[in-house]
């Protein structure tokens, strides 16, 4: 299984304190040696909630690949994010933990077509704020 770097980053969008708009976390999946991993699909991302301000999110509504069909951001996604069981946003601090893992143990024999097993996580940290 390789491991792969991520960098991830929460933004608010429409959530502000009191409502249940849907957040995003910005997502970058890279290989060690830079090269863009693409092609992953909303089964090859986790988002939970660790430490928050007040309720968690739910499991990821839809992601955007920057990098598909003929995209310019190869190995960039967006995950959107509902807030859990139809809760509100308290005001405060956020802390996801955002895992990709695609493929098993022993699945693949190379790079070529992203075929290799891969894993990475990271951490993504949302301030919700008052409208």
């Amino acid at each position: 299984m390789e491991t792969v770097n991520v960098i991830a980053r929460g933004a608010n969008v429409n959530a502000f304190t009191g409502n249940t708009e849907t957040i995003a976390l910005g997502v970058c999946v890279t290989r060690q040696d830079g090269e863009p991993v693409t092609g992953l699909k909303k089964a090859h991302f986790t988002a939970r909630t660790i430490v928050a301000a007040g309720t968690g999110v739910g499991p990821i509504n839809f992601i955007i690949d920057h990098g598909a069909n003929g995209g310019t951001l190869p190995g960039f996604y967006t995950l959107f994010l509902p807030i859990k069981d139809g809760n509100i946003w308290g005001k405060g601090d956020y802390i996801f933990a955002v895992v990709i893992k695609k493929g098993s143990e022993g699945s693949g024999h190379g790079r070529k077509g992203d075929a290799m097993a891969i894993r990475g996580q990271t951490l993504a940290k949302l301030s919700i704020v008052d409208a």
